[in-house]
């Protein structure tokens, strides 16, 4: 059986990246006790882990090709986030 895991990240910057296992499938974007994440399905937990770069765009702003991911809001709405996954 193949775990899930949760990739944590904060909103500092418009791009910033995460390593996560080769192969991992990221399954949902939500924001769990005021902290954006990324849950991904990890096929193969041992496998070595690769960079992987995500765009952060805001309502109305400049979104860079890429597959989406989802959209997020903090501060009870006065935020809100469209993520996409880039390639480098």
């Amino acid at each position: 059986m193949s775990p899930v895991w949760k990739f944590p990240f904060e909103v500092k910057d418009h791009v910033f990246a995460i390593e996560m296992p080769e192969g991992a499938e990221i399954l949902s974007l939500q924001v769990q006790r005021d902290v954006p994440a990324i849950w991904a399905f990890i096929p193969k937990p041992r496998a070595p882990k690769i960079e992987r770069s995500f765009w952060i765009c805001v309502t109305g702003g400049s979104c860079p090709p890429g597959k989406y991911i989802g959209t997020f809001q903090l501060a009870g709405g006065q935020f809100v986030g469209h993520l996409f996954e880039v390639t480098r």
